[in-house]
């Protein structure tokens, strides 16, 4: 898909919404607001050609069903559908004790829990889309020199020289946001000593829609169905292990790197070979205290970074989005000014929950399945035996999984 330059025949400078940063989540924020008749500008730093180069990239991101529909309403699912492979069933497995826990077709009635979509695949969409719609100025590439908000609105200077101002400046700029940062915002942070080591894989065996989540002594382990690679079965990993034991298994040949998966996952999907380079990434909690500022609010990473033990962030920033797009909206009805702090309080409690309920489940599960002791294994055993054997209790994990509140 070609990448074309947004031109307007008469460029915008005041907006209704100004969004930082044009990652999925940014991007998605901003085709959610415009769809409803908000005027939007997307901020960011790096030129869409170069995001989008050609050199394949392989690594992948897994979407809710929540979050599906989120891009279905943002108009970019249609283009995404046929590139995308659908999880029907989770396998948990204990990897320290004989415990497997399923959750299929039976709690979801045949309906994908989730979609693995490819990250390329996903932006050129996203920018694809950013740059036709007529209620969106992507301003790309170009850096923020000044940021000002007062009673009335935020101005906004760019290294170009563009002045811009809006009534509210929506940061999706990642876990080390500037905006969290001009706006003193302090964040509550937490290093769980682990790095994740990600690629996508090829194997003998197909995975029949199933993603694993195999939790290790040393770190979960998870495996994620994608479609075929070069006419193969092929999946996505992330493998978490301690700094040391990461560097290691970077430091391994394909084979080598391959053979310890073998020994670690079993035989469920058949032989490994490697489809693209391994990378490595330290992992770490990183949660804003307060979401808003004066004429600003944080979304997706730059509000909670989480620790991708259950695939949530993403999905978790998404959800963000929904509801944001909805606190504006209303807000519009009632010609409410979509930047005071009345607008952006009520949407900040109504994140509350969703936000503290996901990183406590992240946080409760990495404890869990990390101690190796008799003890342990058999609170694990019983717990996991008790969510299969209640079909209300499985069916709510199942939904939290989806992403459907």
């Amino acid at each position: 898909m070609a990448v074309r330059r947004n031109i307007k025949t008469n460029p915008r400078h005041n907006f209704d919404c100004l969004i930082l940063g044009a990652g999925p989540v940014g991007a998605t924020a901003a085709l959610l607001l415009a769809n409803q008749g908000f005027s939007i500008g997307i901020i960011d730093r790096q030129d869409p050609k170069t995001v989008l180069k050609s050199g394949f990239d392989w690594r992948t991101t897994a979407l809710s069903y929540g979050s599906r529909a989120i891009l279905d309403q943002a108009g970019i699912w249609k283009n995404l559908a046929g590139k995308s492979e659908p999880i029907l069933e989770i396998e948990v497995i204990d990897g320290n004790g004989p415990v497997h826990l399923d959750f299929g077709k039976t709690e979801t009635h045949g309906a994908a829990m989730g979609h693995i979509v490819l990250n390329l695949d996903l932006r050129r969409e996203l920018f694809a889309a950013l740059q036709d719609h007529k209620n969106i100025e992507l301003l790309a590439p170009v850096d923020v020199r000044a940021m000002r908000p007062d009673s009335a609105k935020i101005e906004i200077d760019l290294s170009d020289g563009k002045k811009l101002s809006a009534a509210l400046l929506i940061a999706s700029d990642g876990r080390g946001s500037r905006a969290r940062t001009e706006w003193n915002i302090p964040t509550r942070q937490y290093d769980y000593r682990h790095h994740a080591v990600i690629a996508s894989l090829t194997h003998t065996k197909p995975h029949h829609n199933v993603a694993y989540e195999c939790f290790l002594t040393s770190g979960p382990l998870a495996l994620l169905p994608m479609q075929d690679i070069n006419g193969k079965h092929a999946s996505s990993l992330v493998w978490s292990e301690s700094p040391e034991k990461a560097q290691a298994l970077m430091d391994l040949s394909d084979e080598e790197f391959c053979g310890i998966l073998q020994d670690r996952f079993g035989d469920y999907l058949g032989e490994f070979a490697l489809a693209c380079d391994r990378q490595k990434y330290p992992l770490n909690l990183i949660v804003a205290k307060k979401v808003y500022g004066q004429r600003m609010v944080l979304i997706g990473d730059a509000a909670h970074g989480i620790h991708p033990i259950a695939g949530q962030g993403l999905n978790l920033g998404f959800r963000d989005i929904e509801d944001l797009s909805q606190s504006l909206s209303r807000a519009k009805k009632l010609g409410l000014d979509l930047g005071g702090d009345t607008v952006l309080k009520n949407y900040a409690r109504g994140r509350e929950f969703d936000v503290a309920s996901m990183i406590a489940a992240t946080h409760a599960l990495n404890w869990l399945f990390g101690v190796d002791h008799a003890a342990m294994r058999g609170i694990r055993g019983i717990g996991l035996k008790l969510v299969d054997y209640i079909p209300p209790l499985k069916r709510a994990f199942v939904k939290r999984a989806m992403g459907d509140f």
